[in-house]
């Protein structure tokens, strides 16, 4: 077989990933943090729904693809809301 057809060697799969690293001073951060974006989430999740509402009771009649333009709404809003708790919450650095 010529050179350049010679199978190259391959590593083996390693099924273990590497352990996560948690800094112990900022262990009970994660926690309050994990906190933060839940209740964050239920609030998304209660605005976006009134939101919609709104819209479709200012329009008079309700959207074909409702579900969609609530997952946009939602989507936009918990992108630019989660960006800004990462910046300005307890982990930032």
């Amino acid at each position: 077989m010529p050179a350049a057809f010679a199978p190259t060697p391959v590593k083996p799969f390693s099924p273990q990933a590497p352990p996560a690293t948690v800094r112990p001073e900022n262990k009970g951060d994660t926690t309050v943090e994990i906190i933060y974006f839940t209740l964050v989430a239920i609030g998304l999740y209660a605005f976006t729904a009134w939101v919609l509402d709104r819209v479709e009771r200012a329009r008079g009649r309700r959207f074909k693809n409702r579900n969609i333009i609530f997952f946009v709404i939602i989507l936009v809003l918990a992108l630019l809301s989660f960006e800004l708790m990462g910046r300005l919450g307890p982990m930032s650095n």
